[in-house]
């Protein structure tokens, strides 16, 4: 029965054969999975985690699925069992994937036919079921769901008593036939989410079979994996198959739940973890190789959508544009444009769009088709096209012989990884594989110290402006070639045209002759015409030539004749024939052009009788009378003398036409009567065969046009080749100048170092030379002191000889300190330089050795010289040698770092062994320096 408002308006009942009817919108198992997934990605949910497994309870094979999320009440789950509801909004920029309030109800009736939901929240519990088992048991007409929400009270749970009813009915028609069941369930969800006191959790049962009694999935094939088998049928018209696709490699997508979950977001928010192992969640449009930016934008969109192509690092054969809407999956490599053709263009090839602006079906697998998804699906058929060309010209360009992109081993662009805890993404820098990091990766386990904490904010993208976009460069090069083959064509044209011009002009100069011949054999036929003889007859006589060819009459000749006397001396009168051509129409339409002499005679006749005939009289001045045809053929025969003219002489003589007129020497006034259709014809074969002549120029022109075409088209790759090569060369050039550029640059820092190495050094000589002077001047004196003074002021002035000379000694040493630090810092900026090799130096360094070692042999010899003076000289002395084997000990060490293989342990430095290798380390410097000069 009906029910009725309080108004008494009847409600519109929902009968449960709508649960299996509604079902049937996902022909894919997978999408029916997805929906479940979605309820707990959505932001009024947010959960962390999602576990899908597969149980038996009492020996019932079940899907579960449990979340983290936020759970639900009485009313939250009231609306998820009921039809329509959805209120769900965006949180943070997290967009909701829900928007029909249907999904729910139409994925776990797909899977199964019965379901029953546990969920907590905060202080409350709750549970609900939708069973076409227990409604079909019932015989409702109505579809009705039993809830039982749970009240916390101190430290026990109670049902509320209004729903004692839901209570007996889940008890009953469940896989739970007692309460503790139930509780142990709810108390699962806290099992499993230990830092969370919410969450949900999904059983179902009553699996969907195939028609030899098998699950729909496949549990066994791999032990981490929910797969579906090879297509198969329940027994009615409905199939388990995979996505429908006509390629002949099908994705892993298609028949792994796994492989399926790890690109079902753009950007993941949650894990999945199926069958107790964690999927590998992937940023799509971040795990490409090649990747360039393209921008799409209609005229129905303000903004333009980005849209991210890329070649595939995992495998060639899965290839296309993957869809999305609200970063949920949508059609996954969905092939467009090339991709559908038979050829190689696109393969490898994947396109990332979010597609925000299309409207998703109600499962959620493909899109409505509207005008808008034509137009996007076919530009982003154009765009992929234009990025592969791209990659390809890039490459051809490095390398003409490089293998395809495709078959070559790839890495991606950039890393990406998924903390474990606070679930952000981090990139990794350059070097680092990520198939070699652990299972669980968390954030403090980033090498870049600045996003080393989970409290960081999640880590950027690259900017648009930085990320490479498509240049297409392809297309300008392409740009160009069209223009030189449009400029080439236009050239031959242009040649073409000048050649048809010269022809035309060749044309109309034949013409113009023809003109003017005609228009002089028209002035030879009138000249005849005004000579000819009157009285013409009107019919040719009965034995005339034409009347034995069957003609009964001729045409009229009613063109008045001039009578002109004969100036010979027998008084016959001349005539002139008239050259009328009317009669010989016949000859110039002759189709072939020529005339057998039998008619060429005819038509001579026949103009003869037209132009020749006249009435013989019997005296001058009679008056002009007819006579019989018999008697004026004899009188013209006998008396008629044609006179011809030198213009028609000409033309018999140049076309050969005597022997068709004269025959046998006779010259005949109705022979020659045919003499002017022969000219016109004539002249209308010289015309066609010049009209042919000309037809053959332009076919040979058409020839040598298209002659020409096939060679520019051969030089134009000849020119591509070229520019390639010299494109190579100036890369490599390019290279070579930038490396010589950087070994001149520190070669300049080396000279410049060392140069002023040298100017210190040269300083120091200086210094030395004036030292050694000044020595030799307190000498001198000394001495000139010596011989004149008594001795107690001699040994004085000696004393204090010997004060200045230690001080001078220790000057020495301090100069000696100096370059022993500036040849160590030599060897430290140039390590690699030998010090053997920069002879200006070390003669610098060794002169100023061998002034010290002679300085020191004369103080040595001075103290000798005063050990007989008193026990200070004697102390003198001693101190003297001392300081002789401290100077020797460092000249030795300098010694050391040229000759490496001088062992300074077993030198005696009261000897003179020092000072002799001093020596010859001088002598060799100096040969090699004189030998450099």
């Amino acid at each position: 029965m009906a029910t009725f408002t309080e108004e008494g308006v009847p409600l519109s009942a929902l009968n449960p054969n709508y649960l299996h009817s509604n079902s049937t919108s996902h022909t894919w198992p997978f999408s029916a999975i997805a929906e479940l997934i979605d309820n707990a990605y959505d932001p009024d949910v947010c959960a962390k985690q999602l576990w899908i497994d597969k149980t038996q309870i009492k020996s019932v094979d079940c899907l579960t699925f449990m979340d983290n999320g936020a759970g639900m009440d009485y009313d939250a789950m009231y609306k998820l069992l009921s039809f329509g509801f959805s209120d769900k909004q965006s949180v943070e920029g997290h967009a909701a994937v829900g928007m029909y309030g249907n999904g729910f109800k139409s994925g776990s009736m797909r899977l199964g036919k019965d379901v029953i939901v546990f969920s907590k929240r905060r202080n409350s519990m709750c549970v609900g079921m939708l069973s076409q088992t227990y409604l079909k048991k019932i015989k409702a007409t109505n579809i009705t769901v039993p809830i039982v929400t749970y009240n916390r009270v101190g430290r026990q749970n109670c049902i509320k008593p209004e729903d004692m009813a839901s209570m007996q009915k889940i008890l009953k028609y469940s896989l739970f036939q007692t309460e503790e069941a139930i509780l142990s369930e709810l108390k699962a969800i806290n099992a499993t989410t230990a830092t969370n006191t919410s969450g949900t959790r999904i059983i179902i049962w009553n699996l969907r079979r195939t028609e030899s009694g098998k699950l729909e999935f496949d549990f066994d094939t791999e032990r981490y994996d929910i797969q579906i088998p090879a297509d198969m049928s329940d027994g009615t018209q409905t199939k388990f198959r995979r996505q429908e696709r006509n390629t002949p490699t099908v994705p892993d997508t298609d028949f792994s739940l796994r492989a399926y979950c790890s690109i079902l977001y753009l950007k993941p928010r949650m894990q999945i973890i199926i069958r107790g192992q964690k999927v590998k969640t992937q940023l799509v449009s971040k795990s490409l190789a090649h990747v360039i930016m393209d921008k799409y934008k209609p005229n129905f969109l303000k903004q333009a959508v980005s849209i991210t192509f890329g070649y595939s690092t995992k495998s060639k054969d899965n290839y296309g544009v993957m869809m999305y809407h609200k970063n949920r999956l949508i059609k996954a490599y969905e092939r467009v444009g090339c991709q559908l053709r038979a050829n190689t263009k696109g393969v490898g090839v994947i396109g990332v769009i979010e597609c925000n602006f299309l409207k998703p079906t109600h499962n959620k697998q493909d899109f409505d088709y509207t005008d808008e998804y034509r137009k996007t699906m076919s530009s982003l058929g154009a765009k992929l096209e234009d990025y592969w060309k791209e990659i390809q010209h890039k490459r051809n360009t490095e390398d003409p012989n490089c293998p395809p992109v495709e078959d070559v081993e790839k890495q991606p662009d950039q890393d990406w990884v998924q903390c474990d805890e606070c679930l952000k993404w981090r990139k990794l820098p350059d070097g680092i594989d990520i198939n070699q990091l652990p299972e669980n990766w968390f954030c403090h386990m980033n090498p870049d110290p600045y996003f080393r904490s989970c409290e960081k904010e999640a880590e950027k993208e690259d900017s648009e402006d930085e990320q490479p976009t498509n240049k297409k460069t392809y297309k300008q090069v392409e740009r160009r070639n069209k223009e030189m083959i449009r400029h080439q064509e236009q050239l031959q044209k242009e040649q073409q045209l000048n050649q048809m011009a010269a022809l035309a002009k060749e044309n109309e100069a034949l013409q113009k002759q023809k003109e003017s011949l005609r228009k002089k054999l028209k002035r030879t036929r009138a000249s005849v015409q005004l000579t000819a003889c009157p009285g013409v007859p009107e019919q040719l006589p009965a034995n005339s030539p034409s009347s034995h060819e069957g003609s009964s009459s001729m045409p009229d000749n009613s063109t008045p004749i001039r009578k002109r006397t004969s100036m010979a001396g027998n008084g016959a009168k001349r005539i002139k024939p008239n050259w009328d051509l009317k009669a010989n129409v016949k000859t110039v339409n002759n189709p072939k052009g020529q005339m057998s002499y039998n008619e060429i005679l005819m038509n001579a006749n026949t103009m003869a009788y037209n132009s020749a005939t006249m009435e013989n009289t019997e005296t001058v001045g009679g008056s002009i009378g007819t006579a019989e045809h018999g008697s004026m053929v004899h009188s013209v025969e006998d008396n008629a003398q044609f006179e011809t003219p030198e213009f028609l002489m000409e033309l018999i003589s140049e076309h050969s036409l005597t022997p068709l007129l004269f025959a046998e020497g006779e010259s005949s006034a109705r022979d020659l009567s045919v003499l002017p259709g022969l000219c016109e014809e004539r002249l209308l074969l010289e015309g066609q065969a010049q009209q042919g002549h000309q037809m053959e120029l332009l076919s040979t022109s058409g020839r040598e046009r298209d002659n020409y075409k096939s060679m520019v088209d051969h030089l134009t790759s000849q020119v591509e080749d070229l520019q390639k090569q010299l494109f190579q060369k100036e890369v490599k050039k390019a290279q070579a100048e930038h490396g010589t550029q950087t070994d001149d640059v520190e070669k300049k820092d080396y000279r410049a170092q060392f140069q002023h190495a040298t100017e210190v050094i040269k300083k120091l000589k200086k210094e030395r030379d004036a030292f050694i002077n000044e020595r030799r001047k307190m000498e001198e004196k000394s001495k000139q002191v010596q011989s004149s003074m008594e001795n107690e002021q001699a040994a004085t002035k000696e004393c204090l000889g010997e004060a200045s000379l230690w001080s001078q000694l220790n000057q020495l040493n301090e100069i000696i300190d100096d370059l022993v630090r500036a040849t160590e810092e030599f060897n430290c900026r140039y390590p690699g330089v030998d010090m053997a090799q920069n002879t200006e130096v070390i003669l610098n360094e060794e002169d100023r050795r061998a002034a010290t070692a002679s300085n020191v042999k004369e103080m040595e010899v001075d103290g000798r010289n005063r050990q007989t003076d008193d026990n200070s000289s004697h102390k003198s002395d001693a101190e003297l040698k001392l300081t002789l084997n401290q100077l020797r000990h460092r000249v030795g060490c300098l010694l050391a770092s040229i000759i490496p293989t001088l062992d300074l342990q077993q030198v005696n430095y009261d000897s003179n062994v020092i000072d002799e290798i001093l020596d010859k380390v001088l002598k060799e410097i100096s040969h090699v320096e004189k030998e450099s000069s």
